[in-house]
């Protein structure tokens, strides 16, 4: 497990600035609250953050995956489980927003 959470912790360096930052542009262009910004925040951070997360760590880690292959995670498994734990994160907040 700790060798996952190295993988999801290198992956999203990049990715939770990027999604705060088109978070913050979205909020100044169209307007809207702190509700607004966690929702972009989210989106961002599940689509085309995460996309271009794995493109930068792909073209500048590419041989960490094999790292990880001896140790028995795969690049779809590790990218998988990434996906999941975003999931769980967003679905964790819109529950909070309800409320």
């Amino acid at each position: 497990m700790r060798m996952f959470i190295h993988y999801y912790k290198d992956i999203h360096v990049f990715n939770f600035p990027f999604s705060g930052l088109i978070s913050l542009i979205g909020i100044l262009l169209w307007g809207g609250d702190i509700n607004r910004f966690f929702l972009y925040f989210f989106l961002t951070l599940l689509t085309g953050g995460f996309a271009l997360s794995l493109y930068y760590y792909q073209s500048r880690y590419a041989s960490q995956y094999y790292f990880y292959y001896n140790r028995g995670f795969s690049k779809l498994k590790l990218i998988l489980i990434s996906v999941a734990i975003n999931l769980c994160l967003f679905i964790f907040y819109k529950c909070l927003a309800i409320f």
